[in-house]
Parts: structure tokens; C-alpha cells; sequence
């Protein structure tokens, strides 16, 4: 007997017809249909619409799946949906649904489970700007994947991390890009924390007056750029003594940072570097 995964009408071959299908229709992937599609990118973005963005690739529309509103049908109203075609995506909208669950969030993650079932999936990003409103460290997100191609987060709204929750971001995500931009804080990451882990994020921006500076020693990145006004020339001073000294900092290629703070001078930063290196040339080793 055919599926409703299988009986979709022709007209839907702007994505793969079974991504749709699970969309549409509320069907179990069949076994032979599991992680048999290719999806070049799949994208969580959590902002005041809650959505996922299928990304199959230059010949096909992106496919957008948007939970719209937080005025869920207790009373089993019909469904409010939409499917809208534009010249590059395929979006689907839910409304109102015929069930109540616990939030917005619960349903994303559900139908998350729908599509990574049936995708082999290239790469995962996630964008944020109303993170409060997230369940953080126990996001459905991080129990799938914790290998990203870019971790984002943006400005629109306030952000408050707590020490564990940034230390979480830093230690346990990796990402080909993370970027984190200035935010509140309950408290910063003290220098005197035990056991931080370097940060493994290989092209990293991010605000960083709430971090201790031996993460940017003990740091696997290769392309950096930070933004402080709380920093000391003896903290710079010791990070490039440990890069050009090559037992650390070895990935690193490029090292941006951005200070405001009270004025610094060559002489402190770069004080007892020609003593201790030699006749090693700095110009050819100092970072950017």
C-alpha cells in the first residue's frame, strides 16, 4: 500500500516531495525512505517565529517549516496552515494545530526529529536572538548534533548568559563559525574556574569582556576576532610569547582584538619578547 509520503502530486518536486510530506501529511517515515535524501544544510533559527531551513542545494528552493503562533487550538479548531512558493523557498506555516503542546519549541523539535530521520543532513547552523524564551543547555538541538558550520547569535534582543551556560557554548560546541556578540551577564567566568577546555571554534567573533583571558592562550581556533575594554598588557604580552613560542596556539593564523579600555603601549605588550625570542623577527609571527 502506498504511503502519503510516496503519493504526493507532481507539482511538489521543487524540494524532495518526502520533505514536504512529512509536513503536510503526519505520516511515519517509512524504513527505506530513512536518511536517504540530501540536505546540504539544515538550519534551527530561534527568534520570536521559531523555524527550521532546509537547504538541498543550488538546483532546488530552500525549505522553510514556521511555527507562527503561540495561540495553540485547545479546542480542536481546524488547522491554520499555509504553503507559499516563492522563487527561492518552499514555506510552509503552522497557525494553529489540532493538539496543545507545551510550546512552540516542543513542536519545532518534533518535526526536527521528522527530517533528521529522513535526511542525511551536511551540515547544521543555528541562529539566535530570543534565547531566553529556549530551554538552553537541555535544547533539543545539542542532543543531535554538537558539530556546527556556523553558531550565531544576534542583538535584537537582550541575551543573558549564566557562567556555565557560556562555558557550554565555549567548551562543548564546535562550530566552522561561532559569533557572540556583547550580552548581559549573572557573572563572568573566573580565570580560577577549574578545568576549562580550550575553545575548538575554528573562525570565532565574539564580545569577550566576560571571559578570562587564558582561554584565548589555551584556544585550538584558527581565525579570531575579540572585543574588550577589560584587558591588561600583560595578558597580551603572555599570548603572544605562547603563540610565537609554537607549543600553543598552533591552528592560529589570525588574531583581531578590539580594545577600548585605558590606553596600552608597545613597550608593555611587547616587553622582554626580543630578549626571550632572540633573533626571531616578530613582524613575520605577530598576529593581526
Amino acid at each position: 500500500m502506498l504511503t502519503p509520503l510516496i503519493r504526493l502530486p507532481s507539482q511538489l518536486k521543487d524540494v524532495p516531495s518526502g520533505i514536504e510530506g512529512v509536513t503536510l501529511t503526519d505520516v511515519v517515515t517509512p524504513e527505506y525512505a530513512k536518511s536517504t535524501i540530501p540536505c546540504k544544510k539544515f538550519t534551527w533559527i530561534l527568534d520570536a517565529t521559531p523555524r527550521i531551513e532546509l537547504d538541498f542545494g543550488p538546483d532546488t528552493k530552500k525549505f522553510q517549516f514556521h511555527i507562527e503562533s503561540s495561540q495553540f487550538d485547545l479546542f480542536k479548531i481546524d488547522k491554520d496552515v499555509s504553503f507559499e512558493r516563492t522563487a527561492t523557498h518552499s514555506i510552509f506555516r503552522v497557525r494553529k494545530i489540532d493538539r496543545n503542546p507545551p510550546s512552540r519549541i516542543k513542536l519545532l523539535e518534533e518535526y526536527t526529529m521528522k527530517y533528521w530521520t529522513l535526511l542525511k543532513t551536511e551540515k547544521c547552523e543555528v541562529r539566535f536572538n530570543m534565547f531566553q524564551k529556549y530551554d538552553f543547555e537541555d535544547c533539543f538541538i545539542w542532543k543531535l548534533t554538537k558539530n556546527f558550520s556556523v553558531v550565531y547569535f544576534s542583538t535584537q534582543h537582550d541575551v543573558i548568559f549564566t557562567p556555565n551556560q557560556l562555558r557550554f557554548l565555549l567548551e562543548d560546541i564546535t562550530s566552522d563559525y561561532f559569533r557572540l556578540p556583547e550580552i548581559k551577564f549573572t557573572g563572568p567566568i573566573k580565570k580560577s574556574e577549574k578545568k576549562l577546555k580550550p575553545i575548538k571554534h575554528e573562525t570565532m567573533d565574539i564580545y569577550a569582556k566576560f571571559l578570562p583571558f587564558i582561554y584565548f592562550i589555551n584556544m585550538e581556533c584558527k581565525k579570531v576576532k575579540a572585543r574588550s575594554d577589560t584587558v591588561k598588557a600583560w595578558d597580551l604580552n603572555t599570548f603572544l610569547k605562547a603563540w610565537i613560542g609554537g607549543k600553543k596556539l598552533q591552528n592560529l593564523q589570525s588574531f583581531t582584538f578590539y580594545y577600548k579600555g585605558k590606553p596600552l603601549t608597545y613597550e608593555d605588550v611587547l616587553n622582554n619578547i626580543h630578549h626571550k625570542m632572540g633573533k626571531l623577527r616578530i613582524a613575520e609571527k605577530v598576529p593581526e
